[in-house]
């Protein structure tokens, strides 16, 4: 989740599977074999099965777990069965054990300045969680454009259905509706933009995956970001098993009993294919004695791709932390 890369928005990702080189480069580097630890290594869910599931989940024959995990062989491997939808662009995958205890592991993954330090990001905001109305628009006061993107002020004026931009049609019609020679066209655009965002973050706390509007592609064509978000949770049916209220808080379902739970939703504006970029992030985070774990949904992005999932988890094992990550990555606009 937190301090993992932009996507790269270019088909070479599917061809030479990042996931293989990440989670191949983690595992050969860091990954001690289990017979190292003995049985003060275990941990609280069954670690092993985890691994394995975790080697199918990201491409690789389970006859390649010991070649990858004891003796450090690298083996590239294809797209996983699990990617279904023509747009998902790649699924990146980190598994590693961390020589620390879990407590001091759970600080450094989950630490809120681990979040605001991720690569790319030049403004974030948090939406209070109980924010209606006017305080949901106070916290986005500073999602704007700056006076040197007016460039991306006159495209959003000129914007029509299509992969330059991700929006319905209706909020498109909204922003056409500003000449794109008016002054102070910034300021206008951001106002209206933000308004955009205000109805989409509150329509998706209201209504979880199902509040989340399609982008207009032209014609009858859209794209659902709901449904991709959807497709990826439900791929992970090996973590339903080991972290049943994770999943279900990550379906915008409250976490249970016996875990301390959080969410929160931000803003954020980053530089991506050299325009600026708004993007409305929901994150989960679960803790419970024997493992924490952290979702970073991203339901809706300005451009350039069109929503991501990334899941990050720490599991105790004696002394040590094994750490998971997965990333889900959906666009139609290569």
């Amino acid at each position: 989740v937190f301090g993992l890369p932009a996507p790269r928005t270019d088909r070479s990702m599917v061809s030479v599977s990042m996931r293989s080189i990440i989670v191949l480069a983690a595992v050969c580097a860091t990954f001690v074999p289990r017979s190292t630890y003995g049985q003060e290594a275990m941990c609280g869910p069954d670690r092993d099965l985890l691994i394995d599931q975790l080697i199918e989940y990201l491409g690789f024959d389970a006859s390649h777990r010991d070649a990858m995990v004891s003796r450090g062989e690298i083996i590239h491997t294809g797209m996983s069965a699990g990617e279904t939808l023509p747009e998902e662009l790649a699924v990146a995958g980190v598994m590693l054990i961390v020589e620390r205890p879990m407590e001091e592991t759970v600080e450094i993954y989950l630490a809120d300045e681990s979040f605001t330090s991720r690569q790319g990001i030049s403004e974030h905001g948090v939406v209070p969680e109980h924010a209606e109305g006017e305080a949901v628009r106070a916290a986005l006061h500073d999602a704007r454009l700056d006076p040197y993107e007016a460039d991306e002020a006159r495209l959003m004026a000129n914007a029509k259905p299509g992969a330059k931009i991700n929006l319905s049609a209706e909020e498109i019609a909204t922003l056409a509706a500003f000449n794109p020679r008016e002054p102070a066209l910034v300021d206008k655009v951001s106002a209206a933009y933000r308004e955009i965002l205000a109805h989409r973050l509150v329509e998706f706390r209201e209504n979880g995956l199902s509040g989340i509007e399609p982008y207009a592609r032209g014609g009858d064509k859209s794209i659902s970001p709901s449904r991709e978000l959807a497709a990826a949770i439900d791929s992970m049916l090996f973590l339903e098993q080991h972290f049943p209220d994770f999943v279900r808080a990550l379906r915008h379902n409250p976490t249970t009993d016996g875990e301390t739970g959080e969410s929160r939703d931000f803003w954020i504006k980053k530089v991506m294919d050299g325009r600026p970029l708004f993007v409305l992030s929901h994150q989960v985070i679960v803790k419970a004695p024997t493992h924490a774990l952290a979702g970073d949904l991203q339901f809706f992005a300005g451009h350039s791709y069109n929503s991501m999932l990334t899941v990050i988890g720490a599991v105790a094992c004696g002394a040590n932390t094994l750490v998971v990550a997965v990333n889900h990555t959906f666009t139609d606009q290569v």
